[in-house]
């Protein structure tokens, strides 16, 4: 499945942009309750960037980002594959009455 780099930086930028707003204001503020909030917005966005690279990771195993320069030379392959789960035999699965 083809997925364009263009739709990944659109929904990261409008996905986070929001968060990193939230959190840069709430630092701002001198309260101990607004920087508590910051710092859950902060494992908010941490979870976030996670869900995205499993997502990809996941369902999108043949997804790469390809990072060129001026001269079209790559500089970065990155590639999102988890390791693929092992084979289970029919004989050895378990079987409850």
């Amino acid at each position: 499945m083809e997925f364009s780099h263009f739709w990944y930086l659109f929904i990261v930028v409008f996905g986070v942009m929001p968060i990193i707003e939230n959190i840069c204001r709430r630092f701002m503020s001198p309260t101990v309750n607004d920087w508590i909030d910051a710092i859950g917005d902060v494992l908010i966005l941490v979870l976030w960037f996670a869900g995205t690279l499993y997502i990809f990771g996941h369902f999108f195993r043949d997804w790469r980002a390809i990072i060129q320069n001026e001269k079209g030379e790559i500089v970065l392959y990155l590639t999102v594959a988890p390791v693929p789960a092992q084979n289970v035999n029919s004989s050895s699965k378990h079987h409850f009455a």
